[in-house]
């Protein structure tokens, strides 16, 4: 399959240990997760426009593990921090709209 013509992401982690070990302790994880879901090594072999937005005050996925994820893209994302946004109401923020908007645009714009 080929790529995709863009890709949006929202709230990103880095590793699914990553997130864990934000909230429970490293020997925990390391003896119950089994699952890796690594977006580090998978950002590399993307090749279309990305879009990236994390709430700055994202208690489930920390904010600097989206920006860790940001900078691993073969080409850099676009990237909207949302200052009053937490994990469960970034959709709420108007911003966000704006920016898949924008986003979205700029594709047909290119693909057109």
């Amino acid at each position: 399959g080929g790529q995709p013509d863009g890709l949006i992401l929202l709230s990103a982690w880095s590793r699914l240990a990553d997130v864990a070990k934000a909230h429970y302790p490293d020997w925990m994880v390391k003896l119950l997760l089994r699952e890796r879901y690594d977006s580090l090594e998978a950002a590399g072999r993307v090749r279309c426009p990305v879009l990236m937005m994390h709430g700055e005050r994202d208690s489930i996925i920390p904010v600097e593990q989206g920006r860790l994820l940001a900078g691993r893209f073969p080409a850099p994302p676009v990237w909207v921090a949302v200052p009053d946004a937490d994990h469960n109401d970034l959709l709420s923020k108007s911003i966000v709209w704006k920016e898949i908007e924008r986003f979205l645009l700029s594709l047909s714009v290119k693909n057109s």
